[in-house]
């Protein structure tokens, strides 16, 4: 018995719920595609324990996307057709740590109405298309418990199919309000390695045109995207966004919004915060320590989370610190594996004598010294280059710092003028938060030295407070 697309009322949800690994995994659908896909999803229940045959009507299609009525069931059927052919591709880091990806067939079998029977008088009532999805695709779409994320469908009716995977991929990160992904990731994950050589077609043709529509038709805001460089080229980006409110989501819409997903209960993102203190602690550690495991040693953020889930915080840290060593000893060549296998069993930095940890903790106070004295001086260029750019940079600076009660006692501990910009110059602690918030207004141009010098500083004072 096919399961039967219900119709819902105006500002109803319906919900939409994948797995992490599936929004991440590596696929291409067009704009039909995604409909009938959606479609599908939007009638697996919380409940269900099995895939179903499910029925989708194209009146019901025509209805929620809102769509024309006129246009024909032909698309339907050859979005059901090409889906037969589609596979999605999902990464993953096997216990060596080795990066791997598993293929899915995404349907199993389609029945239509032909073509060329529109016309007949019987046609009307058999313009829908029963659909099985292939069993292995299970674990990505049921009985999710963890690592998911689920949202509104309303909210994604009037994007297009690129907008969708990029609304999917940020709406993963919702109660952090950001997400740095790498150009290549995306490329990747949108299958398009081998188009848009240039960046700046890249952004135009993709980015832009997913942030307007997000912007405009979802329950998300970006506020902004960080262009994040290495060297002269654009290498990531960091998506800044909020969650709109309920006024604004009925004004993106353009009707009354009875229940969002929150106040229903409904909503998740990486896990399922509202209730689950272990996810919370979970993205803590994430969070902490995303610079060294992820960024700098190239443990996919997927695989990192789920290791997260059921490691005790104290292994965790013993894990990262022996990686940490053993890279700085040059001992490894794959750090990602290293630290997979560290976390997994345990691993522990091998007895020494104390004559010994004590030598490494001084070299590795000369390292950290060598290597702060080499980030102030970077940073100091880059300051030097920002007020030779924009000779308005450091006024507007200082414009900040009076404002700020700390800085204002400073002056009156000083008994400086706080019109005097010599001031600023002469004055340590003042000089220091003019410096800061040269570098907060231009913070994208900066994380080239934040990501060469921050994570090497982090990994050598957490080795250096944990050896003594």
């Amino acid at each position: 018995m096919a399961k039967m697309m219900v119709k819902k009322k105006r500002g109803n949800i319906i919900l939409i719920k994948k797995s992490n690994d599936l929004i991440e995994s590596r696929y291409k659908f067009d704009v039909w595609e995604t409909r009938f896909f959606l479609s599908v999803l939007s009638l697996i229940r919380r409940e269900d324990v099995d895939l179903k045959v499910y029925r989708i009507h194209y009146r019901d299609i025509i209805n929620i996307f809102g769509l024309r009525g006129g246009q024909s069931y032909a698309y339907l059927r050859e979005a059901a057709d090409s889906l037969m052919g589609k596979r999605f591709y999902v990464p993953y880091v096997s216990e060596e740590g080795i990066k791997r990806e598993m293929q899915y067939h995404v349907i199993r079998s389609v029945d239509y109405m032909k073509q060329g029977q529109e016309g007949l008088k019987a046609a009307a009532s058999h313009e829908y298309i029963d659909v099985t999805i292939d069993p292995e695709m299970k674990p990505l779409l049921l009985e999710l418990q963890k690592n998911f994320t689920a949202y509104d469908l309303q909210n994604v009716v009037k994007l297009g199919a690129y907008p969708i995977r990029m609304y999917e991929l940020i709406k993963q990160y919702e109660s952090i309000g950001h997400r740095t992904l790498a150009i290549t990731d995306m490329k990747h994950m949108l299958e398009l390695d081998k188009e848009y050589p240039l960046f700046a077609n890249f952004y135009a043709r993709i980015i832009e045109p997913a942030r307007k529509e997000i912007n405009e038709y979802t329950d998300l805001s970006i506020t902004n995207i960080e262009k994040i460089k290495q060297g002269r080229k654009v290498t990531a980006l960091r998506f800044n966004f909020r969650a709109k409110d309920k006024k604004e989501l009925e004004q993106a819409r353009g009707l009354p919004i009875q229940q969002t997903l929150f106040e229903q209960g409904l909503a998740f993102t990486l896990e399922d915060r509202s209730t689950d203190p272990e996810a919370e602690r979970a993205d803590r550690l994430f969070m902490e320590f995303e610079h060294p495991v992820v960024k700098a040693w190239g443990v996919s953020p997927v695989a990192f989370a789920s290791l997260l889930r059921d490691t005790p915080e104290e292994r965790l840290r013993q894990a990262v610190a022996v990686t940490e060593r053993a890279v700085r000893a040059h001992k490894v060549n794959n750090p990602a594996g290293f630290f997979i296998e560290a976390l997994k069993n345990g691993y522990q930095d091998p007895v020494v004598s104390k004559e010994q940890l004590e030598k490494e903790i001084q070299l590795a106070k000369v390292e950290y010294e060598e290597l702060a004295t080499a980030y102030m001086a970077a940073r100091n260029n880059f300051i030097r280059k920002i007020v030779e750019r924009d000779e308005n940079a450091r006024m507007r600076a200082i414009e900040k710092v009076k404002k700020v009660p700390q800085y204002q006692k400073r002056l009156k501990q000083i008994g400086a003028d706080a019109e005097d910009v010599a001031t600023y110059r002469t004055d340590a602690e003042l000089r220091e938060a003019v410096s800061l918030f040269i570098i907060a207004e231009n913070e994208v141009e900066f994380q080239e030295i934040a990501l060469e010098y921050g994570p090497r500083l982090e990994a050598l004072e957490r080795f250096i407070g944990v050896r003594k």
